[in-house]
């Protein structure tokens, strides 16, 4: 089924959730909140919700990757930091993929609503104290 229009949200505000989304992403790896208010309210299937979310945070992911290299983020430890988290990465992959493939979509979008509730909380947590 096609995405849904999300009621109260012109077209135009779905640019800045996208900069928001960017933006955060950058500063504090935090990008998810203001792109799941954008993507939400559509109420797209839950694999096309999940390959949608994985292929913008690739693409956001692939777009730091020069700012990172010019703030010195590349580093030897870094890099072999990466390497040893590897391997939890593919795994966690697979175990994510698992998950959503047994968990109904009324369900999914449930949790995925509270986790984005508890996100935000602690992110306000953070900034308060």
């Amino acid at each position: 089924a096609p995405p849904q229009v999300a009621r109260g949200f012109p077209e135009w505000l779905g640019t800045l959730f996208g900069i928001a989304s960017g933006f955060t992403s950058q500063i504090a790896h935090a990008g998810q909140p203001p792109f799941q208010v954008w993507v939400l309210p559509r109420r797209l299937s839950r694999d096309v919700l999940v390959g949608t979310t994985a292929i913008f945070f690739a693409a956001v992911n692939w777009i730091k990757v020069p700012a990172y290299i010019a703030l010195g983020q590349f580093t030897h430890a870094n890099l072999l930091t990466a390497a040893a988290l590897l391997p939890v990465a593919i795994a966690s992959t697979f175990a994510g993929v698992w998950l959503v493939r047994r968990v109904s979509a009324e369900r999914f979008y449930a949790a995925i609503y509270a986790l984005m509730v508890l996100v935000g909380a602690k992110l306000l947590w953070d900034a308060v104290a």
